[in-house]
């Protein structure tokens, strides 16, 4: 994960002449300020109980810069532009917006000493409710703990499967 790192450097100068010598200073620039001191927008973390509303707000920065950056808006301009324009510019654009990009909701994230109890509590109310799923700790290189369907849950259509993971995901927030 990375992490925004708040830098304040104070430079003095004694610039000029013996006309001109006041004194300037550096402006002072933080990761959230562009030189231009433009504010950009900080990285966003997913939250489990927004609404499908702030979802889209939360994740708007990062939509937005992927679009300045070449990559389509919509799945019509996606489907027009050549499967190889679109390898090609995805990666340079990604670079370019991964600060943006929003990071896992704080109850999946691995650096969360109660994730797995969370992630516990998920998977209970999967299984109460009929469906077959575990637990999935994070390995080496994985930034989230997660869980996940497994075997059989033919008898459990997608639709209600996104409900009812949305269901247990809220329902395990309150304990």
């Amino acid at each position: 994960m990375k992490r925004l790192i708040i830098a304040a450097v104070f430079v003095l100068t004694a610039c000029g002449t013996a006309e001109n010598s006041t004194p300037q200073v550096a402006s002072l620039q933080t990761s959230g300020t562009t030189a231009t001191g433009a504010a950009q927008p900080e990285q966003q973390r997913a939250r489990i109980d927004d609404t499908p509303e702030q979802a889209r707000a939360r994740s708007k920065p990062y939509g937005d810069c992927m679009s300045a950056n070449g990559m389509p808006d919509t799945k019509e301009e996606a489907a027009a532009m050549p499967a190889e324009e679109y390898k090609r510019l995805q990666p340079i654009a990604f670079a370019k917006c991964e600060h943006l990009y929003l990071l896992p909701p704080w109850e999946y994230d691995k650096s969360n000493p109660e994730s797995l109890d969370f992630i516990h509590r998920v998977v209970e109310c999967l299984r109460a409710a009929g469906a077959k799923a575990e637990e999935r700790p994070a390995g080496p290189g994985e930034q989230q703990n997660s869980w996940a369907y497994v075997g059989d849950n033919s008898h459990i259509g997608t639709l209600e499967g996104m409900e009812l993971t949305q269901r247990c995901e809220k329902e395990s927030l309150r304990k």
